[in-house]
């Protein structure tokens, strides 16, 4: 989670993921913004993982990952129980069924 957030703040999106994280209301984030994050090879994993092609993945994951992290970080604070990747894919997997 430490990573994810740290990648957010070198984007200059420190405030989106700290919405997230804190308990007030969770700010959107951008597909393109999200890609450039994760990453291309991280985003071409879960897609792989999912089946899902990037043009549906990355809106799902843009809709979904603030509701993740929120539910990570009950009170502000990150759990220690599971990764956010592993989250997410079951809960994308989910969705799917």
């Amino acid at each position: 989670m430490g990573g994810l957030v740290q990648k957010f703040e070198a984007a200059g999106l420190g405030p989106v993921i700290s919405s997230w994280i804190g308990n007030g209301e969770n700010q959107p984030v951008s597909t393109d913004a999200l890609h450039d994050i994760l990453g291309s090879d991280l985003v071409q994993q879960i897609s792989d993982k999912t089946g899902l092609p990037l043009e549906q993945l990355l809106p799902q994951i843009a809709e979904h990952l603030p509701q993740l992290v929120d539910g990570m970080t009950p009170n502000g604070e990150a759990s220690s129980s599971g990764s956010l990747l592993d989250a997410g894919l079951a809960f994308l997997k989910g969705r799917m069924s």
